[in-house]
């Protein structure tokens, strides 16, 4: 009997998120890290995220008067 509750469990765990995408669209919200390039279908547009240049923003659990600024290279 314990194996017919885990079974579903595990297909259900195993499926891709209805919100992840393999190709990024315009318009939508992406996510890139250090290195990576996204093109766009039907556009000439590429974006690489080259790096990250400075970085003042406030640490996490920390109360800070002034939240910072991320300055970022594309």
């Amino acid at each position: 009997m314990r194996y017919l509750l885990i079974i579903p469990l595990l297909l259900f765990a195993c499926q891709e998120s209805p919100t992840a995408t393999s190709e990024p669209v315009l318009g939508k919200p992406f996510t890139l890290k250090v290195g990576e390039s996204v093109a766009f279908d039907n556009s000439d547009l590429v974006i690489t995220f080259a790096g990250v240049l400075d970085d003042s923003r406030c640490a996490q659990n920390v109360l800070c008067v002034w939240h910072g600024n991320a300055e970022m290279q594309f």
